[in-house]
């Protein structure tokens, strides 16, 4: 019996500095919101047409509400137990992946996740690490140790014994 291994697609390798990038760029931009006063540019523009008081419930006092009915009509126990059953479903039977197909002959290949740099990648104070044209190769910098082995629990060819 052939195994067939299928490796997901990971992301490209500028992506994870672009990650570090904006959370470094995000925390500058609320550290300076944090200290920039408002007041001497805001401004009251007045009313434009009517307004009236939200009538809605508060949604956290709606499930506050409606747990505490569950929980004086003795349901919270069975609401407890549908959630945990619903999570061990989703987990043991989880949605297959979209794209991976059985195999239908052997065959194995390398991978090379490098890409050409479209443009130039630049840390949070602006100095270029990366040039437009560069070619990077993601597994250079970080390796990937782990396999990834997909079975298909439907097919009886690949099924695990139930002695497992």
């Amino acid at each position: 019996m052939a195994q067939a291994l299928s490796f997901i697609q990971t992301k490209p390798p500028y992506v994870r500095a672009l990650n570090w990038a904006y959370r470094h760029v995000f925390a500058l931009t609320v550290a300076v919101a944090l200290v920039t006063p408002t007041h001497p540019i805001a401004k009251n523009l007045g009313s434009y047409g009517e307004t009236w008081a939200i009538e809605e419930d508060n949604l956290l006092d709606v499930i506050h509400k409606t747990l505490r009915a569950k929980e004086a009509a003795g349901d919270v126990d069975a609401l407890q137990r549908d959630m945990t059953n619903s999570t061990k479903a989703y987990v043991n039977r989880p949605t297959p992946v979209a794209g991976v197909f059985k195999a239908t002959k052997s065959r194995s290949f390398l991978f090379d996740p490098s890409i050409t740099l479209d443009q130039d990648l630049k840390d949070h104070r602006g100095v270029i690490f990366a040039h437009k044209g560069q070619v990077v190769n993601p597994l250079e910098y970080s390796s990937f140790s782990k396999r990834i082995v997909m079975i298909d629990g439907d097919d009886p060819d690949r099924a695990m014994p139930k002695s497992w």
